[in-house]
């Protein structure tokens, strides 16, 4: 991390001429409080943004010392850093009438570091386009925090009384820095400071200061709040928000315009952020938060969403048991890029993720050495993974390992691959339209030997248009609490015929396996949420040998694991269930089958459970798929914690 308490130095004016080209307009890069702001570069490669202050009747000496005063005192992440100054008076030489006179010029300015990222309002775009949610939210929360040491970080607070995105500088990281405090004004001990002077951005002035000049620290929550709403919807938010005939219209609006883009945690952020944003700007500056209130609320929100975070399902791996084991360690939010190495076969996997805290996860290499740079898939901000598929073999190298012999990508935009030439048996994840993949892991040594992925679901409802729209968890069930079940799968061949359910279940009740050498046919029974039990099957048959295995489930026991193996039968050219084994939170059944071909693997997380099944028969069970879905812990009326 930078050193922020480094002393700032005394700048020669003649070295501030050199490292700007004599203040040339080609290094010049925005304008501030009371100057001109330019960039340059010194003997040590540091890069410095060099506000040099104009001659005004107004900026005296005692003007110059106060800005100069504040900066020095200020030492926050999210507070432009002062590196340097310069304050020099020269006397130089004029004609005048045949004569040389001397004149006093005063030269002052003030360095501070150079960021990358430019000011804020070169990056505000509305809902659908531009910065992507975690971002954004990275900005508000970093600003607040600035604000937040600005009006209580010392003795005598600071109020900016210009803050705007123009003043919101960005590092390479996207990292906010409150800038200019040409106008900064201390209080050390009044709330209130009535002033003649109308000075700074009207868009982002308060009622109260435009009418009656009256300052505060409430003048800066007001400037707040529009930004906020600039960097959530766009730099016509304000105007939207005053078209709106009410807060509650404009939170729903904008809050209606993100669900189609961002996952079911981020729309309760969204949401949070907004309502703050619309107190901020309310007209009686009584009314508006404090800058520890909106901190409070952001932190706040931020414990709750870690006790909310949505459902990560860990499905897989799908290939051998060679190489070694790999995985992530921290949970997936949203999967940012994947890059995949591959010639004959898969031969190496990177990628990156973001957590439910914003951070992202730069995860690999899973694989051999590999030269070249690979394909990099980096995914829209609106973009996320449905669909993994392969195949499946051994290769020369690998004796008897199956190992990936080709992977292919789908998205909810775009399809990318195959990589790898193929050969072997295929597989195909197919994600609901509910669902997303998240993250992967994997086996791996030489070569990619194995891949599983980590599944997060979003919920999808549809609009007063019609439309479809990704909604959060929490709206779309304020009138049906039912949490919706997951469709993963199916794992298995392609042949047979396609069997599924068509009332959605709440409850597996039992499950009935018929087997010999392989799986032959599977029957279930399961509740809906009304109660209803639903009897299904025989999938698959029909069946001559003796009585099929029943696994009724007793009421405080669920299916967290599906496992088995995949392979040919007889005369069958396809890939069918040969065998099949059920973990519940209670006990383990079967295997059922010998079991030959590619194992598979399928566990829930502790907090969802197996519900229903959907599969592919003929003569045998070719292929099985599951349901999944949340597992609510709710006390029963004796105080003891039941499984809804």
């Amino acid at each position: 991390m930078e050193n922020l308490h480094l002393e700032p130095k005394d700048l020669k004016y003649s070295l501030l001429e050199e490292v700007t080209n004599g203040f040339s307009e080609e290094h010049k890069v925005g304008t501030g409080g009371f100057g001109e702001v330019y960039k340059g570069v010194l003997d040590n490669r540091q890069e410095i943004a060099v506000k040099k202050l104009h001659y005004m009747p107004g900026l005296n000496d005692e003007q110059f010392k106060h800005e100069f005063n504040n900066l020095m005192r200020v030492q926050h992440q999210n507070i432009i850093r002062l590196v340097g100054y310069c304050y020099e008076i020269r006397h130089i030489h004029h004609e005048l009438k045949g004569e040389y006179v001397f004149a006093r010029v005063e030269e002052r300015a003030l360095c501070f570091e150079y960021l990358r990222g430019g000011s804020l309002d070169r990056h505000l775009s509305d809902e659908f386009s531009g910065l992507d949610w975690h971002t954004r939210y990275k900005i508000i929360k970093g600003i607040c925090e600035g604000l937040n040491y600005l009006h209580k970080g010392s003795n005598d607070p600071m109020y900016h009384l210009d803050l705007k995105p123009a003043n919101i500088l960005l590092d390479e990281e996207m990292m906010p820095k409150i800038g200019d405090f040409g106008l900064s004004r201390l209080f050390a001990s009044t709330k209130t400071f009535t002033t003649k002077i109308l000075a700074g951005t009207l868009a982002y002035m308060p009622p109260e200061y435009i009418q009656k000049r009256q300052i505060s620290e409430k003048y800066d929550i007001f400037s707040l709040g529009v930004i906020i709403i600039e960097i959530i919807a766009g730099p016509l938010g304000r105007f939207k928000y005053a078209d709106m005939s009410s807060s509650e219209e404009f939170i729903q609006h904008v809050n209606k315009n993100w669900r189609k883009r961002i996952a079911e945690v981020d729309c309760r952020q969204v949401k949070r952020c907004i309502k703050i944003a619309v107190n901020c700007v309310d007209a009686d500056k009584g009314n508006r938060p404090t800058i520890e209130d909106v901190i409070h609320e952001l932190k706040e929100g931020e414990e709750q969403d870690k006790s909310q975070e949505p459902v990560v399902t860990r499905l897989g791996p799908w290939g051998g048991n060679g190489g070694m084991a790999y995985d992530i360690t921290v949970t997936p939010h949203r999967l940012k890029s994947v890059t995949i190495y591959s010639g004959i076969i898969v031969d190496q996997l990177k990628f990156s993720y973001t957590d439910h805290s914003g951070h992202q996860r730069n995860v690999g290499q899973w694989g051999g050495s590999m030269s070249g740079d690979g394909y990099t898939i980096k995914l829209q901000p609106s973009e996320f993974l449905t669909e993994m598929a392969g195949t499946i073999g051994t290769f020369f190298r690998t004796h008897s390992n199956n190992v990936i012999t080709s992977l292919a990508l789908v998205t909810n935009q775009d399809r990318y691959g195959p990589f790898g030439r193929g050969g072997g048996s295929r597989f195909r994840v197919p994600m609901e339209r509910n669902s997303n993949i998240v993250g992967f892991f994997a086996r791996a040594g030489s070569h990619l030997d194995a891949i599983g992925v980590y599944v997060s679901r979003i919920s999808h409802t549809t609009d007063h248009d019609g439309e479809e729209v990704v909604s959060c968890p929490g709206e779309e069930q304020e009138e049906s609490q039912e949490p919706v079940a997951t469709k993963l799968g199916p794992w298995g061949g392609n042949g047979g015929t396609a069997y599924d359910i068509t009332v959605a279940p709440h409850r597996l009740e039992s499950v009935t396996v018929y087997s010999g050498v392989i799986v032959d046919v599977l029957e279930f029974s399961y509740t809906d949420h009304s109660g209803h039990e639903h009897n299904v099957g025989p999938w698959g048959g029909p069946w001559e040998g003796n009585a099929g295995h029943k696994i009724k489930l007793r009421p405080s026991e669920f299916v967290t694991e599906i496992s088995g193996t995949v392979g040919r039968f007889g005369r069958s050219y396809s890939n069918v269930i040969t065998s099949l084994t059920m973990v519940t939170n209670e006990g383990t059944y079967g295997p059922f089958g010998e079991g030959r071909g590619s194992p598979f693997r399928n566990r829930v997380e502790r907090n969802s459970k197996m519900v229903g099944f959907f599969a592919r028969a003929g003569r045998y069970l070719h292929a099985i798929g599951v349901y999944v879905k949340p597992v609510h812990h709710t006390p029963d009326h004796g105080g003891e914690e039941a499984i809804s």
